[in-house]
């Protein structure tokens, strides 16, 4: 890969937006807590890598933690509509 092709500046940081979807998932579904927490895990390590040195590796670790993070938040959407439902139809074990 020649340097031309590496996008300049550090990698999107998705800390807020992966720490959020883990509160979020820890209410509606615990695969979304298990995907948030490593979405948080390799943005941590994105960041590592970067103030390392390793470009390459850093954007490699940025995109696997939006990639857990999309996946979080679609875990996170599945969530609220099944619990949603849950709740409009009166079967709701809590509250309900």
């Amino acid at each position: 890969m020649s340097d031309m092709s590496m996008p300049a500046g550090p990698p999107k940081d998705y800390t807020a937006l992966a720490i959020i979807g883990t509160i979020l998932s820890a209410c509606t579904s615990c695969i979304g807590l298990i995907t948030g927490i490593i979405a948080i895990v390799q943005n941590n390590k994105a960041k590592n890598l970067y103030a390392a040195g390793d470009v390459a590796g850093a954007y490699s670790a940025a995109n696997t933690a939006k990639i857990l993070l999309i996946v979080t938040w679609v875990l996170v959407v599945v969530g609220l509509i099944f619990s949603g439902g849950l709740w409009f139809s009166g079967n709701y074990p809590i509250g309900g």
